[in-house]
């Protein structure tokens, strides 16, 4: 609830709190021609859950698989072997952005991060 009312105050059209809602149900009675833009880092069904609500020319942006952080086997078999055409049918694209691999652009824009947070621009909720 703590979240929701965040997302909220920052703008957010439509937060789902997944734990309380049917997040499959509410995207599909609320979005029937789909998503354009996800954010995900949960991996695992909500992974698959996004691809499937994707709308045309949606993309899915990927910033974790915490579902696989959690696994102490590692990784989980993959079962997306029906992501191809899903992505092919909705033009559609996923794409993942892994921390580190920015590293480099840290210095040249934590700067302004910090005076866009100071300035009120910025808000964060851990």
């Amino acid at each position: 609830d703590e979240k929701v009312q965040f997302l909220r105050e920052l703008g957010c059209d439509r937060p789902i709190n997944y734990k309380k809602e049917d997040l499959k149900a509410v995207l599909r009675d609320e979005y029937p021609g789909g998503i354009d833009c996800i954010y995900e880092s949960i991996g695992g069904d909500m992974f698959e859950t996004c691809v499937k609500s994707l709308a045309q020319h949606g993309n899915l942006i990927i910033i974790g698989f915490i579902t696989g952080y959690e696994n102490k086997a590692g990784f989980p078999t993959s079962r997306f072997s029906t992501l191809p055409p899903v992505l092919l049918q909705r033009s559609a694209s996923v794409r993942g952005f892994f921390l580190f691999h920015y590293s480099k652009l840290w210095k040249k824009h934590f700067s302004r991060l910090a005076q866009m947070y100071a300035g009120g621009k910025l808000k964060s909720q851990v």
